[in-house]
Order: structure tokens, then C-alpha cells, then sequence
């Protein structure tokens, strides 16, 4: 009788293009075509993202999870555990998953023998997740410190670049009027229809201390309609240059804090 071979699916991640040697893609392929080959599995599929271990919204994640119930293959294969994911909560929802379809999992770097062992690998591999975002935190929080950005996100008016925002000469006019026209017309909608602009985003706009010199750290809470109901930034001396008066900043403040009151107090028109 002809010996039937095993069905595989491999699954290989890596958290961005910019990838590790020692776990890039075509390593983790490597390895795991090359195992697949000398214990006589035939590869049916094989998935690959490109994002975080700690997101769940990985589209080729999902799929391998989606296709677990049609049961057309007896064992996925990674190269580590962590490649599944980093979070504790989504390992164990994936490997319930295969055990109720009596599905094998295979770790080419740990040998997983029971549910405690994996308990502990997935335990690591959340533990580093959270470190790791930890250290983000706080390595973005020392740049800001010393007055450099941490992400490539610029407002209106600016450049990312080598670390920092530089003046984009072409908007500095722009943002200005902007600020001008709101205490003109002390009116988001008006603002927002003359520039083309959302009114979320022209509140933001108004408010960002960016303008003045300075680099926010923390987060502002907002409610359905965009409004700010609660700030806990800090804010700290950035390398970039100022690009809207003190003056003008400050007067924007002084209407916004005023429509807030007129708007707690039902007062839609003068609000808008």
C-alpha cells in the first residue's frame, strides 16, 4: 500500500521589511520547507505577514485561522512560537483551534510535548511584547526630551525629517490664515468650509502646541463630535521652529475655551 504523506501549512511573520537575519522571511521559509522535506509533509499553503506579533488583525493570520475547521491539513509548521503571536490571549484562542480539529503544531525552536509547555513559551512571548512596547515608550519619551519627535507623523505646516520637523515653507502661509480666520469668524464649520478641512481636524489644528514651538507627549481624549474632553499631555521644548505667533496661539485658545463654555451651557450657535 502506498504510504500517505502528512499535509502541511507554514506560517512565517516578521514584525516589519526591515528584517532581522536571523529571522527574516526567507530564513523562516527556509527552515521550514527544509523540515517538511525530510519528515515527508507536502506544503499545501504557505502564509506570511508582515506586522506585529501584537496585533490581531493579521490578514494571513486570519486566514490560516479561518481554514483550521475545513481540515485539509494535519500540522502547521513555524519556525517559533513567538511567529504565531505575542500575545498570550490570541496563542491560546490559535492553539485551541487546532486542538479541537485535531490539528498537530510544529515549533522548529521549541519542542512543545503538552499544554504547559506551551502555556509557558506563549507566557515568554507576551512578556516580550510588553517590554518591548514599554521600551518604545520610553525611548520615544527621551527624544522628546531632548526636543525630537518620535514618529514620522507631521502636522500641517511640517516635514519629518532625521528625527525632527522642519518647516514646510509651502503650508507656513496656509496654517496661518487658518488660525486668523478662526478668530474672524470664531467658527470651526466656517473654517473648515473655507480651507477644505474636517472639523475634527481643524480643532486638532487650532490646538496643536506644535505651532508654538512644542512637542506634546501623552493623549487627548475626544468625544463623538471631536471635542476634547480630557488632555493628559505633557508637553516639552522641541528643536523645530515655531510657525505661528505666540500671540495668535494664544488668542486661538482663549475663543476656543469660551466656545467650550457657551457649548456646555446648550448654546449650539454661538458654539459653531
Amino acid at each position: 500500500m502506498e504510504k500517505i504523506n502528512k499535509k502541511a501549512v507554514i506560517y512565517i511573520r516578521v514584525s516589519s521589511k526591515i528584517q532581522q537575519e536571523n529571522l527574516s522571511l526567507d530564513m523562516q521559509l527556509f527552515k521550514c520547507k527544509e523540515y517538511c522535506q525530510k519528515n515527508n509533509f507536502d506544503i499545501i499553503e504557505i502564509f506570511c505577514d508582515v506586522e506585529s506579533g501584537g496585533h490581531d488583525d493579521r490578514e494571513q493570520f486570519n486566514k490560516l485561522l479561518s481554514i483550521i475547521p475545513e481540515k485539509k491539513f494535519d500540522f502547521v509548521v513555524v519556525y517559533e512560537i513567538s511567529r504565531i503571536s505575542r500575545k498570550m490571549s490570541t496563542g491560546a484562542k490559535f492553539f485551541e483551534e487546532l486542538e479541537r480539529y485535531q490539528i498537530g503544531f510544529i515549533s522548529l525552536k521549541e519542542n512543545i510535548t503538552n499544554r504547559m509547555l506551551l502555556n509557558i513559551y506563549l507566557s515568554i512571548a507576551d512578556n516580550y511584547r510588553i517590554e518591548a512596547s514599554e521600551r518604545k515608550k520610553s525611548n520615544n519619551l527621551a527624544r522628546l526630551k531632548q526636543g525630537l519627535k518620535g514618529s514620522g507623523i507631521a502636522p500641517l505646516g511640517y516635514k519629518y525629517e532625521k528625527g525632527k520637523f522642519v518647516v514646510d515653507e509651502e503650508k507656513v502661509e496656509l496654517v496661518n490664515n487658518i488660525f486668523l480666520s478662526y478668530i474672524e469668524t470664531k467658527s470651526v464649520i466656517g473654517v473648515s468650509r473655507q480651507f477644505g478641512l474636517s472639523e475634527a481636524g481643524v480643532r486638532h489644528l487650532l490646538e496643536n502646541r506644535t505651532y508654538i514651538g512644542e512637542l506634546p507627549h501623552g493623549r487627548t481624549l475626544y468625544n463623538l463630535y471631536g471635542d476634547k474632553v480630557e488632555s493628559k499631555l505633557q508637553f516639552f521644548k522641541g528643536q523645530h521652529e515655531a510657525i505661528v505667533p505666540l500671540e495668535i496661539f494664544e488668542e486661538v485658545q482663549k475663543i476656543r475655551n469660551m466656545s467650550y463654555k457657551t457649548y456646555s451651557s446648550k448654546d449650539y450657535n454661538s458654539y459653531f
